[in-house]
């Protein structure tokens, strides 16, 4: 992972041919890719000198003559026209009041315009105009041949996932793994890994080992890099940009101690369990009833319950990513109702006649 993009998992096990070559059509096209540099100034990422990248900006050309610059910042974009006085007075700009910046936004066209509200986005649509999609596909391979080593040692290297990996990386022909890599990755969020944090694990889809990556909580790729059901040393890597922390485990010891983390910022009891065949987080039921997960989840009464109810997926995938989380029963957690008050069942009688 480049140190500009906060990255601190380096070795020295590259010969300088290969790492010429990486950096030449991977590292130095992606660290200077639009979108990249726009997350990184909004995140205040700096390089291995500490220097964080400027807001990014582009320019749109005038009919008229000169140009509008088009500035991403994290609160949004900024818009200054650059003509000359006789331009800018047929266009009717006098300097950087409100009413400028609304005659600038009638002046970049329906494209810019449509996403100014978004800089995100608007960062986005310029990635994919100026970035090579080759060099998404070269700096996957480098991650997934780092990462193969990594998790299945020395003798990976021989395998064939390797040996197609390392032809994407050095030679100038077509990928050919994972053809979606031949595009820049999907954006969005993706849960439960936030901003600006890089996620990177190897998980089972089907009949292969697939490495999943996850750049600011945002980008994210996948590559074949073996079959499925390889055992691996580690199965996950976790890069804090901002803090500079690295550290890798196993993957779902990463997925589910993050969802704890999220529900315990919440004020809810939280248990996690990672031994076994199915590892699981079961979150305690709130005021306003369950935690909002974007996963399919469990009923459990308890953690015990939780078990019991998992013991019958024993069966089920083996994806750590698909293993559903334990949620409470949908009871709210309160002190034992009076015996003339409406029972917590929801039947609409005293407790003293239903559960009590």
């Amino acid at each position: 992972m480049p140190a500009a993009l906060g990255g601190e998992w380096t070795t020295r096990q590259v010969c300088d041919d290969c790492q010429a070559r990486a950096n030449e059509v991977a590292d130095q096209l992606i660290i200077k890719d639009f979108l990249i540099v726009f997350l990184r100034a909004a995140y205040r990422v700096g390089d291995r000198s500490h220097r964080v990248p400027l807001a990014p900006r582009f320019a749109v050309p005038l009919d008229e003559g000169g140009v509008v610059k088009v500035t991403l910042e994290a609160e949004g974009t900024r818009l200054e026209g650059c003509t000359s006085p006789a331009v800018a007075a047929l266009l009717g700009i006098q300097g950087g009041s409100a009413q400028d910046q609304d005659r600038l936004r009638d002046l970049v066209g329906d494209d810019v315009r449509a996403r100014l509200h978004d800089p995100t986005e608007l960062a986005r649509a310029r990635q994919v105009e100026s970035t090579p999609p080759l060099a998404w596909s070269r700096f996957m391979a480098k991650l997934a041949l780092a990462c193969g080593r990594k998790a299945y040692g020395d003798t990976w290297l021989d395998s064939s996932h390797a040996r197609l990996l390392s032809a994407d990386l050095l030679s100038d022909a077509p990928p050919k793994l994972a053809q979606q890599r031949e595009h820049v990755p999907p954006l969005g969020e993706t849960w439960p890994f936030l901003p600006p944090r890089h996620t990177l694990w190897i998980d089972d889809v089907g009949d292969a080992a697939i490495l999943h990556v996850v750049l600011f909580g945002q980008l994210l790729g996948a590559v074949p890099i073996n079959r499925a059901g390889v055992a691996s040393e580690y199965s996950a890597w976790r890069f804090e940009p901002t803090t500079r922390d690295f550290g890798h485990t196993s993957y779902p010891a990463i997925w589910h101690g993050t969802v704890a983390a999220m529900a315990t910022q919440t004020g809810r009891n939280v248990v996690s369990v990672l031994g076994g065949q199915s590892p699981f987080t079961f979150i305690e039921d709130g005021p306003d009833g369950p935690m909002d997960i974007p996963v399919p989840t469990l009923r459990a009464e308890s953690p015990a319950d939780a078990l019991r109810v998992l013991a019958k997926h024993q069966g089920g995938p083996a994806s750590a990513s698909a293993v559903p989380i334990a949620s409470g029963s949908g009871r709210r957690p309160a002190a034992k109702p009076g015996r003339n008050e409406p029972c917590p069942c929801g039947s609409g009688k005293k407790y003293k006649r239903c559960c009590g």
